[in-house]
C-alpha cells in the first residue's frame, strides 16, 4: 500500500488511529561494517574485498525493498485507510474484521 507521511492510518491490530512511520528491515550497523570491510580488504587482498562489497550491494538492496510502512504505536503493518468501511465500522464501535484480508 503506498502511504504517505502525511496521511493517517488505522491500525487493525492495536486500534490507533495517526501517522504511519517507515521501517527498513535489516540494521544500519551490518551494512556499515560490510561497506567497511570491503575497502579495507578491498586494500589489502582484490578477491575477498570484492565479495565483501558485493556481500555489502546485496545487503543494502535487501534493506531497501523491504521497507514498509507501519504502526507508529505498535509497530504493525496491518494499516489501512481511517476512511475505509472497515475502519468505520471499527470506529462505530464493531469488532468483526473480514476474515480475508484482501476485503479489509
Amino acid at each position: 500500500m503506498n502511504w504517505r507521511l502525511q496521511d493517517k492510518a488505522l491500525c487493525v491490530r492495536c486500534g490507533t488511529t495517526g501517522y504511519a512511520k517507515k521501517y527498513m528491515s535489516g540494521s544500519f550497523i551490518i551494512e556499515l561494517f560490510l561497506v567497511i570491510a570491503g575497502v579495507f580488504g578491498l586494500l589489502l587482498f582484490i578477491i575477498p574485498g570484492l565479495m565483501l562489497i558485493g556481500f555489502a550491494l546485496l545487503y543494502s538492496m535487501w534493506r531497501i525493498t523491504t521497507k514498509k510502512w507501519v504502526c507508529g504505536a505498535c509497530g504493525a503493518s496491518d494499516l489501512i485507510p481511517p476512511d475505509s468501511p472497515v475502519a468505520v465500522r471499527l470506529a462505530a464501535g464493531g469488532t468483526n474484521l473480514p476474515a480475508d484480508p484482501k476485503d479489509r
